[in-house]
């Protein structure tokens, strides 16, 4: 059974389980979770960018509070990886493009060798993550 605690402005979920991933993108190494429940729902993202700090991890921490906002919420958060979506974080280009990029976690997005930047890295982790999550309802492979 999943918990819920009230919160101002809707229901939080209480996680039961998680699953992690970490790449490379032009401003380190970008770990990120999903918390899910039972129901296999995704209740909270968690983002680190590995030792750094500054600017790179004060947007990622802003982007993780809107997700995490929108998760809260019960809303899809899909849009970031589905490419006909105008607000996706897809092929989102900064300056620190890291290509061919190695990961501990290799079966992310193996046809992709690109970063284009941390949305971009983002966008596919979750993707990634939420097919693996997916796989699960289905019965299939953790």
């Amino acid at each position: 059974m999943l918990k819920c605690k009230e919160i101002t402005g809707g229901i939080m979920r209480t996680a039961v389980r998680s699953m992690t991933v970490g790449r490379k993108c032009g401003c380190g190494t970008i770990h990120l979770t999903i918390d899910y429940g039972d129901d296999l729902k995704p209740v909270m993202i968690h983002m680190t960018l590995g030792k750094s700090g500054g600017c790179a991890s004060a947007q990622l921490q802003a982007l993780q509070g809107s997700l995490n906002e929108r998760l809260t919420k019960g809303d899809d958060i899909s849009f970031i990886f589905d490419q006909n979506n105008d607000n996706s974080w897809l092929n989102i280009r900064c300056s620190q493009i890291q290509t061919e990029v190695e990961s501990e976690y290799s079966e992310v997005d193996k046809s992709d060798v690109h970063s284009y930047s941390c949305p971009d890295t983002i966008a596919k982790m979750i993707r990634y993550l939420l097919g693996k999550i997916e796989q699960e309802k289905k019965g299939g492979k953790k």
